[in-house]
């Protein structure tokens, strides 16, 4: 099946010869997401070539979201296509949504909307389970990636959302441990995963073996509501966001991250588990550069 770099190879002809199609279009949405946050570009303006060759003589290169573009990159960059391209004026509006003195918002008005929510329209299973991140940046990583990894949260002992570098704490809706951790931009997963006991997953060891970058199975913990998961879960088992209240700038800038990835994840109002109206946060919204 033919791809992006099967059409790079057809369709090289300069941009001034051939319009742009949609194909293009969606190459250059892909070139939103290099990373060119160390190249300097907010005052000056160079071409994708040029970009490219700084960004291999830039130490700190960023990361990458997609292995793909580490090949893709360089094909742009060297293609009569799109290697004159200018760019300028770039801007990193991830960093301004993470940036809290960056992000103005009208505290009041947000919270009078929330308190007006009375719907009720909005059901989580309780044998749905939710995972908390550490920080609105680990919550970003997750929505970059597309996945919950316990590579985010580092190798330790216990606390922030992980056990160490194999596993993902999750909880039980409505069990203690879900109610004591949740807060806004809490993630709501479904229930499609199998579930291990401690014995069954350390004894006999070959299921450590099977137990592999997946979102199944889970094991469960010794406290009640707690169940681990090994490695990753997928955003396809992501159901909806939270959202608490009183904490109307994490919520301001999940709704932003919601709609900057394209995630779509409703977001729900726990205190009355009414569906959250993205538009109505988004007017009294502000990002400055």
């Amino acid at each position: 099946m033919a791809n992006i770099f099967d059409y790079m190879i057809w369709r090289d002809i300069d941009i001034k010869n051939v319009e742009i199609n949609e194909i293009d279009a969606l190459i250059l949405s892909r070139l939103s997401y290099f990373p060119l946050d160390n190249l300097n570009l907010e005052n000056e303006t160079i071409t994708l070539k040029e970009a490219y060759n700084r960004y291999c003589n830039t130490e700190n290169k960023g990361r990458i979201l997609q292995k793909e573009d580490t090949e893709l990159f360089p094909v742009l960059a060297n293609s009569i296509r799109f290697g004159n391209i200018l760019l300028s004026n770039y801007v990193n509006k991830i960093d301004n949504i993470l940036d809290e003195k960056k992000l103005k918002i009208n505290e009041q008005e947000i919270e009078a909307y929330l308190e007006s929510l009375n719907e009720h329209d909005y059901v989580i299973p309780n044998n749905y389970y939710s995972h908390t991140t550490r920080s609105v940046e680990a919550l970003n990583n997750v929505f970059k990636d597309g996945s919950i990894t316990s590579s985010y949260y580092g190798k330790h002992d216990g606390g922030g959302g992980s056990n160490g570098e194999h596993y993902i704490c999750i909880a039980k809706i409505g069990s203690s441990i879900h109610n004591s951790y949740k807060r806004t931009g809490t993630i709501i997963l479904d229930d499609n995963m199998q579930t291990f006991n401690d014995n069954e997953l350390i004894i006999p060891e070959i299921l450590i073996n099977d137990f592999r970058n997946t979102s199944y199975p889970i094991r469960e913990t010794g406290k009640d509501g707690e169940y681990q998961v090994k490695n990753i879960i997928t955003k396809d088992h992501f159901d909806s966001l939270l959202a608490i209240k009183d904490e109307p700038i994490t919520l301001s800038q999940i709704v932003l991250l919601n709609e900057l990835y394209d995630l779509n994840l409703p977001i729900v109002y726990d205190d009355t588990m009414s569906k959250i109206d993205s538009e109505n946060i988004k007017k009294y919204i502000k990002l400055s550069n």
